[in-house]
């Protein structure tokens, strides 16, 4: 109990991929590459949706 305890959320996060992927850590590491480049779309997503709407409403006004 004391050695999961003292994971980090990076240790906790690899684990959970291994154990998806069955220990097949290349298939792991592909998950965790693809989850992550989607991620990372869909906040560049968010953050272009927020500036464009800050700047049309200040457009707007």
């Amino acid at each position: 109990m004391a050695a999961v305890a003292a994971m980090t959320d990076e240790d906790v996060t690899a684990i959970a991929y291994l154990e998806a992927a069955e220990g097949d850590s290349e298939q792991a590491l592909r998950w965790a590459v693809t989850d992550l480049l989607r991620t990372e779309k869909a906040l560049e997503q968010v953050r272009c949706a927020v500036s464009y709407g800050y700047v049309r409403a200040a457009v707007a006004e």
